[in-house]
């Protein structure tokens, strides 16, 4: 398996030209490059100037995170207005994937701003299938894959695996895959059973996001409690990584945290042990 940042981690104290050169340092493999941070970067940069550094050096664009859906996009429900403002944006992804060369985005589902997400399972389902399969036409005109993430809060419309394969089986295209997050299926209950990822074929997986997470009760748990993947106690890292093996799954693994508490270290803290916590999690499990 190769070794990746997600930018998330150090969202709070870093910067793009910052955490590229870091990631550099440390010797991570590929880099999930955060929209927004990249928007940032680009208020003094140029795309060609970051894909420039890109081939001078050993680390690569993945690709970039996230892109969040909504579920009347592209629907009888959606507004021109919303509509036109997310294909902007979405468009304006693209863009800048293919120009770094970094062809997947990770797609979130529908979260809603209540405590649970209200709505018809099977119409949750259709909508999605609806809004994934007119964003994957447009993602493939550049060559761009989409890793759809379930995530297992409350208020999000997809939250585990099983759900997530029903709307893909419906969307049917080449490049829709998805991006299992080992905390997010986690927080589905609480559970660790990674049978639903031990099920998946290796090609259905595009991105894996692994980290660990505070053992607190159900009612604190939050994105805010992720730890690097050798610190926490909820998730059962080695049962997810044995799950990913057990499906031939050798492509990226990326360690992704928000922890409050790591945005107020150096940013390159945050990188150096979000390296060794990754290679030893990988090591340890005979997944390098």
């Amino acid at each position: 398996m190769k070794l990746c940042y997600n930018e998330g981690c150090a969202k709070g104290c870093s910067t793009l030209a910052e955490d590229i050169e870091l990631c550099e340092k440390y010797g991570f493999d590929f880099i999930e490059i955060d929209i927004d941070m990249l928007n940032e970067y680009l208020v003094d940069h140029t795309i060609d100037e970051l894909s420039d550094w890109f081939k001078a050096h050993k680390l690569k664009p993945y690709g970039l995170a996230a892109v969040h859906i909504y579920q009347e996009l592209f629907g009888a429900k959606d507004t021109a207005e919303k509509n036109e403002a997310f294909c902007k944006r979405f468009e304006n992804a693209l863009k800048n994937a293919a120009a770094l060369d970094a062809r997947n985005i990770i797609i979130v589902p529908p979260i809603s701003d209540g405590d649970i997400y209200l709505g018809f399972k099977d119409e949750i389902i259709d909508d999605c299938a609806n809004a994934l399969m007119n964003i994957a036409d447009m993602a493939a005109e550049y060559d761009v894959r989409l890793a759809f993430e379930p995530v297992g809060v409350k208020n999000c419309a997809v939250r585990s695996i099983a759900v997530a394969k029903d709307i893909l089986y419906i969307a049917y295209k080449e490049n829709l895959g998805l991006a299992p997050d080992a905390y997010n299926l986690y927080l589905n209950g609480g559970s660790n059973d990674f049978s639903d990822v031990a099920a998946l074929s290796a090609d259905e997986i595009f991105a894996v996001h692994i980290m660990n997470a505070d053992d607190v009760p159900a009612a604190e748990r939050g994105q805010d409690k992720r730890t690097f993947p050798d610190r926490g106690l909820a998730v059962n890292v080695s049962g997810f990584l044995n799950a990913l093996k057990a499906v031939g799954y050798d492509g990226m693994v990326s360690v992704e945290t928000f922890r409050p508490e790591y945005y107020e270290k150096d940013n390159e803290w945050v990188i150096s042990e979000a390296y060794k916590s990754l290679k030893k999690v990988l090591t340890d499990n005979n997944c390098l």
